[in-house]
């Protein structure tokens, strides 16, 4: 069924294209309500020529056999790049959070799973591709002891 839904959303997609912009989510439910899928499709490329997507795969084409280790973040800032990220819009449309997985440099390829909640951090993951993008986590100063991951100055602080 799922299958069917894609189809004939994207048939109705490329019937309006030219004519006005449109957008569709396509959810359905797999196994025994076990799973859950989700396609955004759009009848247009994304508007914004400032944040095209990437020419090429960053990621690599095979992936070993076993999971990769999770690394202990410190309270030190370390480089790592982005394998994978959600983020999260109130009622609103505004970003509130976002999450990230992904690898530090250096580290013998071990993952990483942190919180996004600087403004400027998540304005950048949602304004470009962040997938292959460079940015800092660090183990947060008091409270839960999160991983806190984020791009520039303010994520060295």
């Amino acid at each position: 069924m799922l299958r069917k839904a894609i189809t004939e959303t994207t048939r109705q997609l490329r019937l309006a294209h030219g004519k006005q912009k449109k957008v569709a989510l396509v959810l359905a439910n797999g196994g025994v309500l076990t799973y859950q899928h989700a396609i955004c499709l759009s009848s247009h490329a994304r508007s914004s020529s400032s944040s095209p997507y990437p020419c090429a795969n960053p990621l690599p084409n095979t992936l070993p056999s076993s999971p990769p280790a999770l690394a202990e973040i410190g309270k030190v800032p370390v480089q790592a790049v982005i394998e994978t990220y959600t983020v999260l819009f109130s009622r609103s449309g505004d970003v509130e959070r976002g999450w990230v997985v992904g690898r530090v440099d250096g580290g013998e390829g071990k993952r990483f799973v942190a919180v996004v909640e600087q403004k400027g951090s998540l304005r950048e993951l949602v304004s470009k591709e962040g997938v292959g993008r460079r940015g800092w986590v660090r183990k947060e100063e008091e409270g839960e002891e999160r991983n806190i991951f984020g791009f520039g100055a303010e994520a060295r602080i």
